[in-house]
């Protein structure tokens, strides 16, 4: 498969699902690759190839995350604030980029998932426990609102 086509594929599954972020182990795909952009407007989505990250601030924050293997899921996660990217965009042109807040933590999170380090596996256990009891709650709810 190739840039295009792996692209493609997580385009329209990034749109379809309305995340902001979705990597190709997510959907089975053999490729170190992401897209990352707004889901309501598919120009903003870019493609983003073999990704390392450069350098990191030492200041962190806490990022509310959610994920495409745990739907309804959101737990805070401290990741850096500010990171610096290298990466391949479509035709293979390597570039360096800044980025901050969300977005460095949207990056830093797709990373993990490239690299095989679940979501879940990065919140301390008070957050995970808490997010795992709203997201029952509200399942819970769901569930007697379509009865």
């Amino acid at each position: 498969m190739n840039n295009q086509e792996i692209f493609d594929k997580l385009k329209a599954k990034l749109l379809k699902t309305r995340l902001l972020c979705i990597t190709a182990s997510d959907l089975s795909i053999d490729a170190k690759a992401f897209v990352l952009g707004n889901p309501g407007d598919a120009e903003t989505i870019i493609p983003v190839f073999n990704p390392i990250i450069v350098n990191k601030s030492e200041q962190m924050f806490l990022n509310e995350e959610t994920h495409y293997q745990y739907p309804g899921l959101f737990l805070k996660v401290k990741r850096h604030k500010e990171i610096r990217c290298r990466y391949a965009g479509l035709d293979g042109t390597v570039n360096t980029i800044k980025f901050e807040n969300v977005t460095a933590g949207l990056f830093q999170q797709a990373i993990d998932t490239l690299d095989g380090i679940r979501f879940t596996s990065r919140a301390n256990r008070y957050h995970l426990e808490l997010a795992q009891r709203k997201k029952r709650k509200l399942d819970k709810l769901r569930k007697r609102n379509l009865s």
